[in-house]
């Protein structure tokens, strides 16, 4: 770390173009040094960026560049600066290699392997590798980050509106239980089912989330699914702030269409019921 910062504040402070071949020495050392015992840290990540800086800063050509960094491809960092460089050469073909090389690497500290396949998704798709694309873009929807949002924009708008609902749902047959489902049914205005797992869900995140959208449908459902989660909370006596939170709820609830009959039911019950819970009474006199 001391080394780093020591080289960084050299850097800031040398910055003339005539300490530019003394700083890339310098910068190549400490890099051959570091890497004699690892193959990432903070300390390669700098070195490697700060070396091609200082090359383009001398004046060498982009395929010296390349040249250069081809040294280090093994070491991580190394090769997602190649990849980068690819990317903006447009040199697809050379990007698609070093992903691969990086997807085998499960060791590799850099990006997460969502990162390194959705620029392969991007590579296939410059590359009009129309079959590779679709492939990719089915892999990360399903399997590497699932039902991430823009992808599955991205699958389907390479289907027309017809063959659109069976595709959509053999993608939904292929999501692990844990995807958010629920972001792809409100996107697809599929509100049936959105309902259903809102209703299955414990608790009343999902129908919060979504309530914009549902209660315009399915007031009753709301409704219920709001009386039913504050009846079970209120099964246990809880301090004043929780009391205090769940009349906040009964209040939301009265805005619903319907909901000032439903929240007259619960408070009538609630009093009857836990009329010993003192602070939980003031707290309903707020109403």
């Amino acid at each position: 770390y001391l080394e780093g910062c020591c080289a960084d504040t050299l850097m800031r402070c040398f910055d003339a173009p005539k300490y530019t071949e003394k700083r890339l020495n310098s910068e190549r050392e400490a890099l051959d040094r570091e890497l004699g015992s690892k193959n990432d840290s903070y300390l390669i990540r700098r070195c490697i960026q700060n070396c091609v800086r200082l090359m383009e800063k001398r004046g060498d050509s982009a395929e010296a560049v390349d040249a250069w960094l081809a040294q280090y491809r093994m070491v991580p960092f190394g090769r997602k600066m190649m990849i980068e460089r690819c990317r903006r050469a447009g040199r697809w073909a050379e990007a698609v290699a070093l992903l691969k090389e990086a997807l085998n690497q499960k060791e590799d500290p850099l990006g997460s392997e969502a990162y390194y396949h959705l620029q392969l998704k991007d590579a296939y798709a410059a590359l009009g590798w129309t079959d590779e694309y679709l492939s990719e873009l089915w892999e990360i929807v399903t399997e590497i980050a699932p039902a991430n949002m823009d992808v599955y924009r991205e699958y389907r708008t390479l289907f027309e509106p017809e063959n659109w609902i069976a595709e959509r749902e053999r993608l939904f047959a292929a999501l692990p239980r844990y995807a958010d489902v629920a972001a792809l049914y409100a996107d697809e205005e599929m509100y049936d089912r959105l309902l259903e797992r809102a209703l299955a869900q414990h608790g009343t995140y999902l129908l919060k989330q979504y309530e914009n959208v549902l209660v315009k449908r399915y007031p009753e459902q709301v409704l219920g699914k709001y009386a039913d989660e504050i009846k079970a909370e209120a099964r246990t006596a809880a301090d004043r702030s929780i009391y205090r939170a769940w009349v906040a709820t009964l209040k939301h609830i009265r805005k619903i269409p319907g909901g000032e009959a439903v929240v007259d039911e619960i408070v009538k019950a609630w009093r009857a019921q836990y009329s010993r819970r003192r602070a939980m009474m003031e707290e309903l006199d707020q109403l």
